[in-house]
């Protein structure tokens, strides 16, 4: 969580309500502003126990988890890696249903190579319509989620189970391999890190899942541009401010899962095709995604090291 967001409250309340309790509850916040701190209410006799952790320098969600689990062994109550150990990963704008944990926990006890179970991801405000059930690419690395726009949940998704990736809003993962591969690339800050840590743990050799009976109602915070809200009331949530990160992301995750020998030729590709695709984007009259086109590139063929050390 980023503070005291105006969705904290009513996901720490939906954990607390999980018909399967979790162990124990982390919350990270990476606030920097002191007087923005998240301050949690006293949690009920029977909630589980709830440590507060702030780690203001983690830029990521992975790095934010990094950081919580960290500070447990610091404590000396983190849980040891094992087959036994589960993280539940949730953003602060990602309230999961009653059976939400169940669901998932009942689909990962009995399949030992599944290492990471993803939610069937929802609208707040209408829980009807889909956001997200799996995820795939296009040819080109573009992340996609195979569900229309508004697209009205009546059980036609229900039937996946082995996907190409997941979103870690609502997943569930495997401790000892969440350390083992230590999370997500922080390259691709908070967008496109779900797809790529799918990607890394079925290149290890284990299962990725959707659970469509684990639904969590994801509000898409940075994605739709909502979060200035919370210090700007007047602020305007434009969708198009989150293009040049969703770019980055996909740019990189088709240049680290390039053949070695052809690495080359995508960064080559990746270059000259910028200039095209924001004239493009130009003539559509979408300028801030043509200034991100040429960005983004720039972004993706300028780093070898990053590159070298991401692949």
């Amino acid at each position: 969580t980023r503070g005291a967001t105006p969705y904290l409250d009513a996901t720490i309340a939906a954990v607390h309500a999980q018909q399967h309790a979790p162990d124990r509850l982390l919350v990270v916040d990476v606030v920097r502003d002191a007087d923005r701190r998240a301050r949690l209410a006293p949690a009920s006799d029977d909630a589980p126990p709830t440590v507060l952790v702030h780690a203001p320098r983690a830029t990521s969600f992975g790095a934010a988890v990094r950081a919580g689990l960290a500070h447990l062994a610091d404590l000396g109550s983190a849980p040891a890696p094992s087959p036994s150990g589960w993280l539940w990963l949730l953003h602060d704008d990602a309230t999961p249903e009653p059976e939400a944990l169940e669901a998932l926990v009942r689909a990962v006890e009995h399949a030992p190579s599944v290492v990471l179970a993803g939610a069937k991801q929802v609208e707040p405000g209408d829980r009807r319509r889909l956001v997200e059930i799996g995820l795939t690419t296009s040819p080109a690395g573009r992340r996609m989620t195979s569900v229309e726009p508004g697209e009205i949940d009546q059980g036609q998704h229900d039937g996946r189970v082995d996907v190409l990736g997941v979103g870690l809003a609502g997943a569930l993962a495997r401790l000892d391999v969440w350390t083992a591969l230590d999370g997500p690339d922080p390259e691709y800050g908070n967008v496109g890190d779900g797809l790529e840590l799918s990607r890394r743990a079925r290149l290890a050799g284990h299962r990725v899942v959707v659970v469509p009976g684990a639904v969590v109602a994801h509000a898409r915070a940075t994605h739709l541009d909502l979060r200035r809200r919370e210090s700007d009331p007047e602020h305007e949530p434009d969708e198009e401010r989150s293009f040049a990160a969703r770019r980055r992301a996909e740019l990189w995750y088709r240049l680290t899962g390039a053949p070695t020998g052809l690495v080359w030729l995508h960064l080559v590709v990746v270059a000259l095709l910028a200039v095209p695709r924001a004239l493009w984007q130009l003539g559509a009259k979408r300028a801030r995604r043509a200034r991100a086109e040429i960005t983004a590139a720039a972004w993706a063929v300028l780093r070898p090291v990053a590159l070298w050390r991401s692949r």
